[in-house]
């Protein structure tokens, strides 16, 4: 469990990293002012949609992946790893790359949703074992 742990962590500081890079080249660029990072606010100018794609990916990656981590705790410190939960951790890990991938390239709507859901499902999957597992 602590490997598809490592990987969101990874992924997270990643996207972290080359938003970082991206915001950096936008104000340098002069494609964005620099106060528009001070409260992400645009007074109505135009920002390109790579920067406002790779902030709420960012962000998106504080939200159900907090679950998932949480419950990959609770599993490890229950001593409650299985192969399924494993491989439920791995197939989220892998939704949120795709995810991430999708979100900040070419932005589907319909397929950033279906893998989106996919990893959605496989932490709501997680959790469901766990609690079935407790009683």
């Amino acid at each position: 469990m602590i490997y598809p742990m490592f990987a969101i962590v990874l992924l997270i500081f990643c996207v972290g990293v080359l938003n970082l890079y991206w915001r950096v080249t936008s104000v340098m660029k002069r494609k964005v002012r620099a106060r528009y990072y001070k409260v992400f606010h645009s007074n109505g100018a135009e920002i390109p949609e790579r920067i406002l794609a790779g902030s709420r990916n960012f962000a998106n990656l504080f939200e159900v992946p907090l679950l998932f981590l949480i419950t990959c705790t609770v599993i490890i410190a229950m001593d409650m790893q299985s192969p399924t939960f494993v491989a439920l951790a791995w197939l989220f890990v892998v939704s949120r790359v795709v995810h991430s991938v999708i979100h900040m390239s070419y932005n589907h709507i319909l397929h950033r949703m279906l893998v989106f859901n996919l990893g959605f499902f496989s932490v709501l999957a997680m959790w469901v074992m766990l609690i079935l597992r407790i009683q």
